[in-house]
């Protein structure tokens, strides 16, 4: 095993402090970057012809990553609150679905911000941890040097890989991931068909980590969340449409 992951490896089992320990009671802001792969995500559902994934790729293929969406992470040690973030004047707009996610480790708690269709849905329980698998595969995102995890998502059928740094002793991530010894600087979904990516730290950020304090939503738990989803995907399968279109990959 290559000596640079055998001293990570060391350093997360035996404690050692990472050089950003002293900043660890600080509120970080991350800004994430967002991409798509349209054409990897439709040719996975498995009912498309050759002929419906080549059309697309006419019509989507120049758009597969095109700029991305930015999010932004405001988190410390126990919190942290996920969300588009604001877009640079003159980049492109359009009508985005509502989403944002908390998160709450120490007192175990996660609440989702979602729209499927017409409806709002507030998805508030408690926060289970995803199983990871830690692999011996590291690389550079941002600065930081990153290990590989892994876990999957039963429900849309999906292998999630995060590249995650000790440097920065964070257990959150984007897209409501979390658990790791150190904070997700980049997520790939399925291959890269949707890959998030940290693009800056703001170590002087000064907001509050905190949810909208107005929210019309349906409550559920994850529970019922995961079955309106899973009724929801099986429908679409069966009537041969991207369930993607309208949910979250």
């Amino acid at each position: 095993m290559n000596k640079y992951i055998l001293l990570f490896i060391a350093g997360l089992n035996l404690g050692i402090s990472s050089p950003l320990i002293s900043q660890s009671e600080a509120t970080l802001g991350v800004r994430y970057n967002r991409t798509e792969n349209y054409i990897g995500i439709a040719s996975k559902l498995g009912y498309l012809s050759q002929e419906e994934i080549d059309r697309m790729e006419m019509t989507w293929g120049g758009r597969r990553r095109g700029g991305g969406t930015p999010y932004f992470l405001a988190l410390n040690q126990e919190q942290s609150f996920y969300t588009y973030a604001e877009e640079e004047e003159g980049g492109a707009r359009w009508r985005r679905t509502e989403y944002w996610a908390f998160r709450d480790i120490e007192n175990s708690e996660r609440i989702d911000f979602v729209e499927l269709g017409s409806e709002n849905y507030l998805i508030k329980d408690a926060w289970v941890l995803p199983k990871w698998k830690i692999l011996d595969q590291i690389k550079e995102v941002n600065g930081y040097i990153c290990l590989q995890a892994e876990t999957r998502n039963p429900l849309k059928n999906q292998v999630i890989h995060a590249w995650f740094t000790d440097e920065i002793p964070y257990s959150f991530g984007p897209e409501g991931y979390g658990g790791l010894p150190g904070l997700i600087l980049e997520l790939e979904i399925n291959g890269g068909d949707a890959v998030i990516t940290a693009t800056d730290l703001d170590w002087g950020y000064n907001g509050e980590i905190a949810m909208p304090k107005k929210i019309k939503a349906k409550e559920l738990k994850v529970e019922q969340s995961d079955n309106l989803l899973k009724k929801y995907i099986e429908e679409s399968v069966k009537a041969k449409r991207n369930p993607y279109w309208i949910i979250r990959y």
